[in-house]
């Protein structure tokens, strides 16, 4: 395993009210190094929808209760920055992990306090250290990275030792509307990530019309909190810094 090496959390994406969080959320991305063997070859494909995905309550059961809308996978993205740290950090790369399939419904209720969303993201979908996304991330994330170090860093955080996609391979995130009112709401967030599932309550800027809806906002997981251990090399020397820095932008499409 080389020096170069860091870990990144995902969740759970089933959001519940109109604050599409993942967390995008949350979303999607938990330990990972920059090796370039693999511990373990990562999932090509995954189920469609996790187990259980509640879409006929929102196409069947909570029709008439509130606006219906479908996010549109191609215009969402959950965007974690993870950081090196320890004495040798300089050794490392802060790395960029992009989730742009995330999927699911927002019930926005005639009652607002009861609006809802559910989201999932495939994690095998997720794309580590793309030049744009570490771009756009500035400075801190401006290093090169090889093909090889990059398609390292995607095994392992895939595999067994890191999110451990084959047998987990979604994150999933149940939201509800925890205080506020558009467009600045607080959004109560249960993500499940690596068989675990932790609750957080996180901002939220909120955009709705008849037609569409937008969320925004960042926050902050912890890849511990998730049963992840951080990477850490030399003793500590040179490790992967446990908080995950979360930024998401989720947009839906009312459903006819």
């Amino acid at each position: 395993m080389s020096v170069d090496a860091v870990s990144v959390t995902s969740c759970r994406c089933g959001v519940a009210r109109p604050g599409l969080a993942c967390a995008l959320p949350m979303l999607g991305a938990m330990m990972f190094a920059c090796a370039p063997l693999p511990q373990t070859a990562p999932p090509a494909t995954a189920p469609a929808a996790p187990p259980g995905f509640p879409a006929q309550r929102y196409e069947q059961e909570f029709t008439g209760q509130g606006r219906i809308f479908k996010v549109l996978p191609e215009d969402s993205k959950a965007i974690l920055r993870v950081y090196r740290g320890g004495r040798l950090a300089r050794l490392g790369h802060n790395h960029v992990i992009a989730g742009r399939h995330l999927q699911g419904y927002v019930l926005v209720g005639d009652d607002f306090s009861r609006s809802r969303a559910d989201l999932y993201l495939p994690l095998h979908r997720l794309v580590v250290d793309e030049p744009a996304d570490r771009a756009a991330a500035g400075g801190e994330f401006a290093t090169e990275l090889t093909a090889d170090a990059i398609a390292g860093t995607r095994a392992n955080m895939l595999g067994s030792r890191g999110l451990n996609a084959e047998r987990y391979p979604f994150l999933e995130v149940a939201v509800v509307v925890g205080d506020g009112s558009i467009p600045q709401v607080r959004l109560d967030l249960a993500i499940s990530l690596h068989g675990v599932t932790q609750r957080f309550s996180v901002p939220a800027r909120l955009d709705i019309d008849d037609d569409r809806l937008r969320a925004e906002g960042e926050f902050e997981i912890s890849q511990s909190a998730f049963g992840v251990t951080p990477f850490t090399a030399l003793g500590g020397a040179l490790l992967v810094q446990d908080a995950v820095q979360v930024s998401y932008s989720v947009l839906a499409r009312r459903v006819p």
